[in-house]
């Protein structure tokens, strides 16, 4: 059985996403042997659209794969301004953002 697979760059990408076969739900949508190898039907061919939000994530998992994992720039600059005693931690700022990472996460 041959798998059409549109929209796939790469083999290990179809892994980012969920695929959607065309007409449901291929192994509900035939019937318990209608055109299956193994039962002794005529095989035919599936294919495989990603739906669009797979394919944007697919895109964005691509762009992050291509960003340094550290920003060397940023820390040589805290590091100066922590050496130079200019680093100001603000403790309220953080304490939201940490919430807002909470709420967004647990959604």
């Amino acid at each position: 059985m041959a798998i059409d697979f549109k929209g796939i760059n790469s083999p290990n990408q179809n892994q980012t996403g969920v695929a959607q076969s065309r007409g449901g739900d291929a192994a509900s949508s035939r019937g318990p042997s209608a055109n299956r190898p193994d039962a002794g039907g005529n095989s035919t061919d599936d294919t495989v659209e990603l739906s669009p939000a797979v394919q944007v994530l697919q895109q964005l998992e691509a762009n992050i794969r291509d960003l340094p994992e550290v920003n060397q720039q940023r820390v040589e600059e805290i590091r100066t301004a922590i050496a130079e005693g200019r680093f100001e931690i603000n403790a309220e700022r953080i304490a939201a953002k940490l919430v807002n990472l909470e709420r967004n996460i647990g959604s």
